[in-house]
C-alpha cells in the first residue's frame, strides 16, 4: 500500500481518543493555521484580510474535526465502514487541490487493483518484456490524451518540437546521468555488503581456528576477485554509457519524432486510438523483443495523475466524489492489509 496514504489512515483510524492527543493534534493544526495565515496576510489587503484568516481558521478546524471523528463516530455506531465515512465529512468541506485528490485516487486504486489480482499475479508468471510491453502500450493510450491538457510543463516536454539531434544529445545526457546514478548507488551497497562479509568471515574465522596459510590464501582469493569485479563494473559503465545508452537514445529520438509528426498533421485528422496505435507500432519497429525502451511505471502514474487532475479541475463537481472514493478505496486496502498480516 501507498505509505503516505497508509499513514494518514492510520492517523485517521487512531484509537482510542484521549485528551492528551486531541490537545497535541490542536496545537499542531492551530500552530500550522497560525503560521499560514501570517504568510498570506502580508500579501493581502486590510480588506482581505479578516476573511482570509477565517477561512484559514475554519480549515483547520475541519482537519481537526477529521483528525479525531473516527474515534467518536465508532463508539456510537459500532460500525468501522460507517463511522469511516461519517468521519470523511469534514474532507468534503476542505480545498483539497485536484493534485492531490488525483493522487489518492490514483494510488488508492492501483492499490485495490493489486490486492484484487496478487493470487492471480502469484499463479501467473510474466517476463519483464512481456510487463514492459504493457507500460508501453498504457504510454502509447495516454499520450494522445494528454495533448489537450493545461499543464504547461507535461505539454512542454511531451509535445515542444526539437530537432533530431538536439533531442537525442539531451537524452543521451539523462541516460547517463540515471547510470551513473544507479552505478554510485549500487557500489554503495556493494561496499556495505562486503564490510559485512568480512566482519562475518573474520568471525567465523576466530571461531573456527584455521591455519594461517588458509587464511593467507582466502584473503588473496578475495583481493583477486576484488579485483575482478572492479574491472568488471567499469567495463560495465563504459559499455553501458557509450553502448546501451546511445541505443536507447537514438530509439527513444526516433519515437519522439513520429509522435511529433502525427500531432503536426492538422489536414489528416484521426481519433486518439489511432495515434496510439500508430505510436505502438512505433514501439513495435524500434523495440521489437529487445525491451531496451524502457516504459518506467513512476512516469506512467505522474502522466495519468496529471491527466485526472485536468479532468477534475475541468469538472469540479466530481472533486469531491473522487476524494470519498479515494479514501474509501485507501480504507478497504488497510483492511486487506490487515487481514493477509500473520
Amino acid at each position: 500500500m501507498n505509505r503516505a496514504l497508509s499513514k494518514i489512515i492510520a492517523i485517521i483510524l487512531s484509537e482510542p481518543i484521549t485528551v492528551r492527543r486531541v490537545l497535541r493534534r490542536a496545537l499542531a493544526v492551530y500552530g500550522a493555521a497560525a503560521i499560514l495565515s501570517l504568510f498570506k496576510l502580508r500579501r493581502a489587503g486590510p480588506k482581505v484580510r479578516r476573511a482570509l484568516t477565517t477561512k484559514i481558521f475554519q480549515d483547520a478546524s475541519w482537519l481537526l474535526a477529521l483528525l479525531n471523528g473516527y474515534p467518536v463516530a465508532r463508539k456510537i455506531l459500532k460500525n468501522k465502514f460507517l463511522s469511516f465515512n461519517v468521519a470523511l465529512v469534514p474532507v468534503l468541506q476542505l480545498p483539497v487541490p485536484p493534485s492531490a485528490s488525483s493522487y489518492a485516487l490514483l494510488e488508492s486504486t492501483v492499490d485495490a487493483v493489486r490486492n484484487a489480482h496478487l493470487p492471480i499475479a502469484r499463479s501467473i508468471q510474466f517476463d519483464d518484456a512481456a510487463w514492459n510491453l504493457a507500460r508501453q502500450a498504457a504510454l502509447s493510450l495516454l499520450v494522445p490524451l494528454l495533448l489537450k491538457t493545461r499543464n504547461t510543463r507535461v505539454k512542454g516536454l511531451l509535445f515542444s518540437h526539437k530537432s533530431i539531434m538536439r533531442d537525442f544529445l539531451a537524452l543521451f545526457a539523462l541516460w547517463n546521468t540515471i547510470s551513473l546514478y544507479s552505478f554510485v548507488k549500487s557500489s554503495l551497497y556493494k561496499q556495505e555488503d562486503r564490510q559485512k562479509r568480512r566482519g562475518i568471515d573474520s568471525n567465523k574465522d576466530r571461531e573456527t581456528h584455521n591455519t594461517l596459510n588458509s587464511r593467507v590464501l582466502k584473503d588473496k582469493f578475495r583481493e583477486i576477485s576484488e579485483l575482478r569485479t572492479s574491472r568488471g563494473t567499469w567495463d560495465k559503465v563504459i559499455s553501458c554509457c557509450f553502448g546501451e545508452n546511445l541505443t536507447v537514445a537514438a530509439k527513444w529520438a526516433m519515437w519522439r519524432q513520429l509522435l511529433w509528426f502525427l500531432m503536426r498533421v492538422e489536414k489528416k485528422p484521426c481519433s486518439n486510438m489511432q495515434l496510439s496505435s500508430m505510436l505502438m507500432l512505433g514501439f513495435y519497429v524500434l523495440d521489437n523483443s529487445y525491451s531496451r525502451m524502457f516504459v518506467r511505471p513512476g512516469v506512467l502514474r505522474y502522466l495519468s495523475r496529471i491527466l485526472i487532475a485536468d479532468r477534475l479541475q475541468r469538472s469540479g463537481n466530481w472533486q469531491k466524489t473522487a476524494v470519498w472514493a479515494a479514501f474509501n478505496l485507501s480504507f478497504w486496502n488497510k483492511m486487506q492489509e490487515e487481514v493477509e498480516r500473520p
